[in-house]
């Protein structure tokens, strides 16, 4: 039997940013501020991230590898959330849609 959680929320907004392996990248800060929940999709090349307040780095973070999905359901992880790409010269594209 395969579960599906449906999210009762209102989309508000959407954003396709580029993260690269040399600097941390925050979510848009005026969406991030009026979010509950977000959906980011990682493309391409794939993440490492932390939600409290820390910065990842190579070596450091929960990884999203390419083509995967990640919710955040929850305002204080969606502002703290911070985000690198994995690898040497690499760019991933990352894929938001927030909710209400």
């Amino acid at each position: 039997m395969q579960i599906v959680k449906y999210i009762d929320r209102t989309p508000i907004g959407y954003e396709k940013i580029s993260v690269t392996e040399v600097a941390v990248v925050r979510l848009d800060a005026t969406l991030r501020a009026a979010s509950r929940a977000a959906f980011l999709t990682v493309e391409d090349v794939s993440i490492r991230y932390r939600v409290d307040g820390g910065d990842p780095d190579q070596n450091d973070g929960h990884v999203v590898i390419a083509g995967n999905n990640l919710w955040l359901n929850e305002p204080h992880a969606i502002d703290d959330l911070r985000m690198i790409a994995v690898g040497v010269a690499v760019t991933a594209i990352v894929i938001v849609t927030y909710y209400f």
